[in-house]
């Protein structure tokens, strides 16, 4: 039976490290972040633009605004399960 390394001998594990693909992966997932954020911002601040533009009504934005943010949530749910169902 092998005798376990004491803790101020053990070094560290590769997960330890900073590596360039650990470094692409966390700027990828900032980048995704910061688009996904980006993207829920911008419609709320050219949406006044938009009504004095285009003349269209607040309801109407507001029904716009509102049938985007529910097809965003089918989307969370529908699209994962279908990926992950056309893998098996």
């Amino acid at each position: 039976m092998a005798m376990p390394e004491l803790l101020g001998s053990a070094r560290p594990a590769a997960a330890d490290r900073w590596t360039a693909h650990t470094i692409t992966v966390l700027a990828v997932c900032i980048l995704g972040f910061a688009f996904d954020i980006y993207e829920s911002t911008i419609i709320q601040l050219v949406t006044p633009l938009l009504i004095e533009d285009w003349g269209i009504t607040p309801a109407t934005i507001g029904n716009i605004a509102t049938i985007s943010r529910w097809a965003g949530i089918i989307g969370v749910f529908v699209f994962p399960i279908s990926t992950a169902a056309s893998r098996s």
